[in-house]
């Protein structure tokens, strides 16, 4: 049986929705909890083309390498990184 094809009002619903998912299923208060990037910048209060920039510059916390095409970030080291951050402004 072929694949139904949907409209682009439709992918993006899903999209959406899976979103939704993801966010709810995420433990913020679990330190093992991997982020996406995306996360990580909401959480950080980055805009996600600032938090590329930061962890391109070697600046952000360390990246997890999830699959081949896929990095995240510890919950523990994006914590890590922000008592690093104080430490270095005081």
């Amino acid at each position: 049986m072929p694949r139904r094809a949907y409209t682009k009002k439709e992918l993006l619903e899903r999209r959406a929705r899976r979103h939704v998912q993801r966010e709810a299923n995420t433990q913020y208060d679990n330190p093992q909890q991997v982020l996406t990037i995306e996360q990580w910048a909401r959480l950080a209060g980055f805009s996600y083309s600032t938090a590329r920039r930061v962890l391109a510059s070697g600046d952000g916390p360390p990246l997890l390498r999830i699959s081949a095409r896929r990095y995240g970030i510890r919950l523990s080291d994006h914590h890590k990184w922000q008592e690093r951050l104080c430490k270095q402004a005081a």
